[in-house]
């Protein structure tokens, strides 16, 4: 995350590098989170054509079997495409509900903030 966060183009290399052996699906217990930070990291770098990947792939993510990587994921298309708010709502949600009811509060909260980003009128606000 700090990589990420200083967002340089040689520690977004570096980070991709240190993700590279954790995004294979059932290799790594954390795959869901680093795939989605990956992409993030490479569309900064300049490769536009993982966006429609990384917008697709939200809409397919279980996310009752990682909800780490589920808002992980929903914050990744947020940071590259603000405006796809349709796409997030349908998500987020449903997983703010979820975790709610499941006493995940922490991940409910941080739901419930990327929520209130995307509809300010909202009663997540």
């Amino acid at each position: 995350m700090a990589l990420l966060k200083e967002g340089s183009a040689a520690s977004l290399r570096q980070a991709i590098a240190y993700t590279q052996p954790l995004v294979t699906p059932d290799k790594h217990w954390l795959w869901s989170v680093f795939e989605p930070l990956q992409t993030w990291a490479s569309i900064q770098q300049g490769n536009l054509s993982l966006k429609p990947r990384l917008l697709a792939s939200l809409q397919g993510h279980n996310s009752a079997r990682h909800p780490l990587g589920t808002l992980i994921h929903a914050l990744c298309v947020y940071w590259v495409q603000p405006d796809a708010t349709t796409q997030l709502l349908y998500v987020l949600e449903s997983f703010y509900t979820d975790l709610k009811a499941s006493g995940y509060y922490w991940l409910a909260m941080e739901a419930a903030e990327l929520l209130a980003r995307l509809t300010p009128e909202s009663t997540y606000a």
